[in-house]
């Protein structure tokens, strides 16, 4: 198993290929403690990447592809991956990254499925469901956190974005399937 995100450790003869919204959070913050950097590095690290992902690509980098090579067909190095129900590692992509307004998935995404999907939905389940303050506003039966997060009607449903995956195939990291991330390398 290995894709182009993979995490190599070479001191500790471990491949970590993460798949997002499967604890890929809680192991980038555990990488510091995985590599041979001394905490003093660590914190000159975390100093120029604040984001937990970046700093542990720069602590744990890719290989040379002759040294890659050798490390993947070694029969010592461990490689593994952690993983998630595929519909339980969706719903949490839907909930982390539309229903918490995250701009960046809200802009690239977001947006777009609720132009191609919101009428489609209107039809389906009545515009009463999709007003701002009308019994559901999109959200689970009494979800109130997710009703006071809906705000305009602006986000996406669940429905709208499974609709968006299935019809036009929207695609990344955080719910694509993990065979497309996390594959075997012979």
């Amino acid at each position: 198993m290995l894709h182009f995100n993979s995490f190599f450790f070479v001191s500790r003869k471990m491949i970590w290929c993460p798949v997002y919204k499967a604890a890929s959070s809680s192991w980038m913050n555990q990488i510091p403690l995985l590599t041979n950097y001394r905490k003093s590095q660590i914190k000159i690290f975390k100093q120029k990447y604040i984001q937990s992902n970046n700093l542990a690509y720069a602590l744990a980098p890719p290989l040379p592809i002759i040294e890659l090579k050798h490390f993947i067909d070694s029969k010592k190095t461990v490689k593994f991956l952690i993983v998630r129900n595929p519909l339980d590692r969706l719903l949490s992509a839907y909930r982390d990254k539309f229903e918490l307004k995250n701009q960046y998935f809200h802009d690239h995404f977001g947006a777009q499925i609720v132009a191609k999907y919101r009428g489609l939905g209107n039809e389906r389940f009545g515009s009463e469901f999709y007003k701002v303050n009308g019994s559901f506003n999109g959200c689970p039966l009494g979800d109130l956190e997710c009703k006071s997060k809906r705000g305009n009607g602006s986000t996406p449903t669940f429905w709208e974005f499974v609709k968006s995956l299935l019809e036009d195939g929207i695609s990344d990291s955080h719910w694509v399937p993990i065979h497309t991330t996390c594959r075997s390398v012979n």
